[in-house]
C-alpha cells in the first residue's frame, strides 16, 4: 500500500514538474505506465543534462523532436579561441535490457571536429543524465522509448501482483 502511495506521489510530481501526460493500462501479467513528455519539457530536460556536466562548453541548448531522433541546437565554446560557434547535434534513444541508451549520431558546429574519445565521453554523459531523469523505481522496468514529432514517450512495465484474499 505504501509503495503504491509513493508511486502515485512520484507520478503526480512528474506531471506537475514537466508537461507530461500519464497513461496506464494492464493485461493479465503486467501494468504499463506510459509517460509522454512534451517537446518543451524534453528540451528543458536536455538543457538540465547538458548543464550538469561541468566539462560541457555547450550553451543555449534547444531540442527539436523528430521521429526517431532529437536535434539539439545551441552554441559551443571553441577550446582554443573561446569563441561561441552555433551548431547542432543529433541524438538517438533506445532501450536495451531495460536500460535507456543514447547515442549522438552527428555533430555539426561550423566544421569543428570532435574526437572519437570526446564523442564517447559526451555519449556517456547524455546516457547517464537521461537514465537519471527517467530512472524507474524498483518495481518498474523501462520497456520502451519513442521519439515523436511533438513528444518523447517512455513506457514502464511492472508485474501485476496476484490478489489473494486474507484470512
Amino acid at each position: 500500500m505504501i509503495k503504491k502511495f509513493v508511486l502515485l506521489i512520484v507520478m503526480a510530481l512528474l506531471v506537475a514538474a514537466c508537461s507530461t501526460k500519464v497513461d496506464t493500462r494492464r493485461d493479465h501479467t503486467f501494468n504499463y505506465l506510459t509517460i509522454t513528455i512534451s517537446e518543451a519539457a524534453a528540451s528543458k530536460m536536455i538543457e538540465t543534462i547538458l548543464q550538469a556536466d561541468p566539462a560541457s562548453d555547450f550553451q543555449e541548448p534547444q531540442a527539436d523532436l523528430r521521429p526517431g531522433e532529437i536535434v539539439v541546437a545551441g552554441k559551443v565554446r571553441q577550446p582554443d579561441s573561446g569563441q561561441l560557434t552555433p551548431g547542432t547535434f543529433k541524438v538517438r534513444l533506445w532501450v536495451v535490457d531495460n536500460k535507456l541508451q543514447a547515442e549522438i549520431t552527428s555533430i555539426d558546429f561550423a566544421g569543428w571536429a570532435v574526437s572519437s574519445e570526446e564523442l564517447a565521453r559526451i555519449n556517456a554523459a547524455v546516457t547517464t543524465g537521461l537514465a537519471q531523469s527517467v530512472a524507474p523505481r524498483r518495481i518498474t522496468i523501462l520497456q520502451a522509448v519513442t521519439i515523436g514529432e511533438d513528444d518523447l514517450r517512455f513506457v514502464f512495465r511492472t508485474p501485476r501482483r496476484s490478489r489473494t484474499p486474507r484470512r
